[in-house]
């Protein structure tokens, strides 16, 4: 097939272009990683891409296939939503390419070295199967590299080298993990960075209750979540809707959002109670045509429409910059969901320098902040499951911003948190000790201190418990670290020090949120 326009190619260490003709320009990072996916291929390593929402995926999808196809190479892009194959075909044409499209409804061209596959569709066909594809890239891969039509191309083309890609590679079964389909992880910025970059905007979170967080977790589950018509009952009622139709008015009236829902009903009913309050809404779920959503979403984008409320239809494929805010009115124990559903509001645009996450569902409490994740949320070799509390949070009593449980003044409203004395009772702790612990207990706490002091920089906290276990050969107990630094009654700054000194590492060091509130509460106690 012939390809009209360069595509960026290996040359030395970086990537460069041929001089064919201008094709889109990449950003620093995704060059970068282009050029590990390319080296991946050359070795023929099977590999999961991380790339977040607004990172530029089906850019460097296209990117990828380009440079491939250019080598002769034949390449299968997978998709499972029709709204996918759009837009990965347009990404393509972008790059001078034609790709063949195996979709019911669409003209199909055999020729072509891309095909770009409906995933529904793939199975009632079986002329693809006298292809012979380099490389297979499974889009949105923590769901669609578990279909059964992914399987069946790995069967019928073992030699082909499999690439998924996704913002979100969680799966909620715990006996399932990405390792399990691909062999190599490579990973672009994370949401923190891409913020830091001017990438994205920064999300400000904000409660809207309405929704009994109790009833919400005695709902039985149904596969990974949460029984659906159990939830409905408790989220889909008129003080649960007034609730979320307030708080949009209070915070964000006159911006573009999106609500995502329990089911069509809910979503109707929102609906229903944003035009009663004179706010332009409309619905949209999977039964809504393809000319009808991009008619829909194009009000949104031009400001006709100033809600659009949704089940289960703008979480993957949905791309309308404008939007500023995302109401989270659908509790899940799906952390993909939870992360897809926020990414949706974080793209930039124009004058656009924040958005809003209404959480209703209180998924902000049970997944974190979508800046938090870090490299070791990103793993091959386990699954993710939904924990309660990855990363504590507190509601501002004063403004209802949804803040880490450590800060001391709210960053919306400047609400002052009043000191809690501390209790730590260090002298009891060491006279309740039997002999023979004392010095091991002195030993461990003058550790601390030393790494705390160490000049230029202090030691990581975990130093102190190395050298413990390394002279006594047992991890020592969690209660020894309490106030081995800021003594028994800290300063609220001390706690603020201590938290600006942990982030730091764990963000040079690609530690989570979780690893900052386990050492925050080895210091200070307590729940942080």
């Amino acid at each position: 097939m012939p390809v009209s326009k360069s595509i960026p190619s290996v040359a030395g260490d970086s990537y460069t272009n041929t001089t064919l003709a201008v094709v889109p320009t990449l950003r620093d990072y995704q060059l970068k990683l282009l050029k590990d996916i390319y080296g991946n291929s050359v070795l023929g390593w099977s590999s999961l891409v991380y790339a977040p929402t607004g990172a530029g995926k089906t850019v460097v999808i296209a990117a990828f296939a380009a440079k491939l196809a250019v080598e002769g190479k034949q390449v299968f892009i997978c998709v499972s939503a029709d709204v996918l194959v759009s837009q990965t075909v347009d990404q393509l044409r972008r790059f001078g390419l034609e790709p063949g499209i195996i979709k019911a409804g669409w003209k199909e061209n055999r020729e072509a070295l891309v095909q770009v596959i409906s995933l529904q569709s793939l199975l009632s066909r079986h002329w693809w199967k006298e292809l012979i594809p380099s490389v297979i890239i499974f889009d949105e891969c923590h769901h669609t590299a578990w279909l059964q039509a992914s399987d069946a191309l790995r069967e019928q083309f073992p030699d082909a080298t499999p690439f998924g890609f996704t913002a979100t590679p969680f799966r909620t079964n715990k006996g399932e993990a990405m390792g399990d389909k691909f062999e190599r992880l490579i990973t672009a910025p994370f949401p923190r960075d891409l913020i830091q970059k001017g990438y994205l905007v920064k999300p400000v979170y904000y409660t809207a209750s309405g929704i009994d967080g109790d009833a919400v977790n005695r709902v039985k589950k149904t596969g990974n979540d949460f029984d659906e018509s159990e939830l409905s009952s408790i989220c889909n009622n008129p003080t649960a809707i007034a609730h979320i139709v307030r708080a949009y008015k209070q915070r964000s009236n006159g911006r573009r959002a999106i609500l995502f829902a329990v089911n069509i009903q809910h979503s109707k009913d929102a609906c229903g109670a944003y035009n009663a309050a004179n706010i332009p809404a409309a619905h949209i779920d999977g039964s809504t045509s393809p000319q009808q959503r991009q008619a829909l979403i194009e009000k949104l984008y031009d400001g006709e429409i100033k809600v659009l409320c949704s089940c289960e239809a703008l979480e993957e494929g949905f791309d309308c910059p404008p939007v500023e805010v995302a109401m989270l009115c659908r509790p899940t124990k799906s952390r993909s969901k939870h992360i897809q559903q926020i990414g949706r509001v974080l793209r930039p645009f124009e004058e656009k320098t924040d958005c809003i996450i209404f959480d209703q569902a209180g998924n902000v409490a049970r997944f974190g902040f979508i800046e938090s994740i870090s490299r070791e949320d990103i793993r091959l070799d386990k699954g993710i499951p939904s924990v309660e509390n990855v990363a504590p949070t507190k509601a501002c009593p004063a403004c209802e911003a949804i803040i880490s449980t450590f800060l001391m003044e709210c960053p919306q409203c400047g609400h002052i948190y009043p000191q809690v004395l501390k209790t730590s009772a260090t002298q009891e702790l060491e006279r309740l000790l039997i002999p023979g612990d004392k010095p091991k207990f002195k030993f461990l706490r003058q550790r601390i201190l030393e790494g705390w002091n160490h000049s230029p920089r202090p030691y990581k906290p975990g130093w102190a418990k190395r050298c413990f276990e390394e002279m006594f050969g047992y991890v020592p107990p969690k209660d020894w670290f309490r106030g081995a630094i800021f003594g028994d009654e800290p300063h609220e700054l001390d706690e603020e020090l201590y938290a600006d000194f942990l982030f730091n590492v764990a963000e040079s060091e690609g530690y989570g949120e979780g690893w900052v509130n386990y050492w925050m509460s080895c210091e200070f106690g307590g729940a942080h």
